[in-house]
C-alpha cells in the first residue's frame, strides 16, 4: 500500500466535513499539509533550508510592487517562466495583448533574477502578500483558538505532528489580505498555477464572484493528494 493510499484509508474513517469555520470545510485545506507531514516521514525526505536574509530580499525586488487596476491577476512562481528570445515569458504571455491589463504576482525562484528581463509588463513579489499576511497574522488572531479532536486524532493515528491553529490562522490571514488586494486591483478573473496550495486565495476570489482559472503546471498522477481530494471536498476551496 502506497502512502497515498494508506493515507486516503485514515481520513476516510472520520467524518473530515464537520471541520468547518463560518461554514466553510476546511479539511481539504489541512489534508495538504497532514499528507506532507506524512509522506516526509515515510521517505526520510528533508525540505529545502529556509532562504538566507540576502534571499528574501531579492525576494522582494523581484517587478515592481504597485496598486494600480488589472482586468487579470495571475498568480504563479517564475520558475514557471522559460528564456524566450531574451526575456523570461510566462505561457500567458504568449497571448496576444494578455499581459497589457494583467498583473503578475509570482513566487520568485532564487536562481532567477528579473532585472530587465520579465517579458510581462506588469508582475511583482509575492512575498509583498506574505508580508501583509504574517502582520495581519500576528496582530488580529491573537486569541483566536481551533481545536479539532479529530485533527488530533487523524495526528496520532498517522504520527505526525501538525500546528494546526497555526495553519488556520494563517488561512484567514491569506484570504483576508487576498481579498483586500482582489478588490484594490479591481481584479474580473484570477488564473493560478496551484490553487491546492492557494485554497483561501481562491475562496478570496469566489467571495468577489471572480472566475479561478488553474494552469497545469505538471503531472497529475492518481496518487497527486492536491487533485485527488475527498468527494465531499468544499467547492468554494476549488478552481471553477
Amino acid at each position: 500500500m502506497s502512502a497515498f493510499e494508506k493515507f486516503r484509508e485514515v481520513e476516510e474513517r472520520y467524518d473530515t466535513e464537520s471541520i468547518k469555520y463560518d461554514g466553510i470545510q476546511l479539511w481539504a485545506y489541512f489534508r495538504i499539509y497532514y499528507f506532507d507531514k506524512y509522506f516526509s516521514k515515510l521517505s526520510k525526505w528533508e525540505k529545502s533550508l529556509r532562504p538566507s536574509i540576502l534571499e528574501v530580499f531579492k525576494a522582494f525586488t523581484w517587478g515592481r510592487f504597485n496598486l494600480k487596476t488589472y482586468k487579470n491577476i495571475v498568480i504563479t512562481s517564475s520558475d514557471q517562466r522559460k528564456m524566450i528570445d531574451g526575456e523570461l515569458t510566462d505561457r500567458l504571455d504568449l497571448i496576444n495583448g494578455f499581459s497589457d491589463n494583467s498583473l503578475f504576482v509570482e513566487f520568485p525562484s532564487p536562481q532567477q533574477t528579473s532585472k530587465g528581463l520579465i517579458k510581462s509588463k506588469n508582475a511583482y513579489s509575492k512575498y509583498w502578500w506574505y508580508l501583509f499576511e504574517i502582520i495581519y497574522q500576528k496582530l488580529s488572531f491573537r486569541n483566536l483558538n481551533f481545536k479539532y479532536n479529530i485533527l488530533s486524532e487523524i495526528q496520532k493515528e498517522l504520527e505526525v505532528n501538525v500546528d494546526d491553529e497555526y495553519l488556520f490562522k494563517r488561512f484567514l490571514a491569506q484570504y483576508s489580505v487576498t481579498k483586500w488586494f482582489l478588490k484594490k486591483h479591481k481584479i474580473k478573473t484570477m488564473f493560478i498555477t496551484s490553487a491546492y496550495t492557494n485554497m483561501a486565495r481562491v475562496l478570496a476570489a469566489k467571495h468577489l464572484k471572480i472566475n479561478v482559472i488553474e494552469m497545469q503546471h505538471g503531472l497529475i498522477s492518481a496518487q497527486h493528494v492536491g487533485y485527488n481530494t475527498m468527494a465531499n471536498a468544499d467547492n468554494r476551496l476549488l478552481p471553477n
